[in-house]
């Protein structure tokens, strides 16, 4: 089993938004970019979310790390994953092994800016929740969606219009 570190918070002092995943899967590893697996659906609903003149059925897996990264910097929105590190077999969750989590209380105190972590999916909860508690951070909203992975059974579209409301409303409050 392989130990896997994941990637450094893409945020800056702009970022109100945190979208908190668990860590990077093989292929987001091999391409050094957050959510780089092209299957993922995080990037498409990012665009279509953020972007409303984007064309819908363009898929954005291969556009440059650095836009993706400027599209959320931009709108507010950082990036960073629950786990520090841990050991894995493959890219699923479920093969996560002795993992470290990531000084949360650190970050917020270097990134008092953050008020809402929406967390990609129940794995990366479950592990905030093994190791924190919401009350520790009385100044931070945190909210579940579902998740962007491409083994989540529910209608894309579903989770498509769920991130785009709770984005959109929080961009507009």
């Amino acid at each position: 089993m392989t130990r896997i570190n994941s990637f450094k918070p893409l945020v800056d002092k702009k970022s109100e938004i945190l979208i908190l995943g668990t860590i990077p899967g093989e292929k987001s590893l091999e391409a050094n970019c957050y959510y780089g697996n092209a299957k993922n659906h995080f990037w498409d609903i990012i665009y279509r979310t953020l972007k409303p003149n984007h064309d819908f059925y363009e898929l954005v897996g291969a556009k440059p790390k650095t836009e993706k990264y400027k599209l959320l910097l931009d709108n507010g929105i950082g990036l960073w994953d629950i786990i520090e590190s841990c050991e894995r077999t493959g890219s699923s969750d479920s093969k996560i092994k002795n993992e470290v989590l990531n000084d949360l209380h650190s970050f917020f105190q270097r990134n008092m800016n953050i008020k809402t972590v929406l967390f990609n999916g129940g794995k990366a909860q479950k592990y905030f929740l093994k190791q924190y508690s919401i009350n520790q951070f009385p100044d931070v909203d945190f909210q579940r969606l579902n998740s962007t992975s491409t083994l989540n059974p529910n209608n894309t579209f579903e989770i498509l219009n769920e991130w785009k409301r709770k984005i959109k409303t929080l961009a507009n409050n």
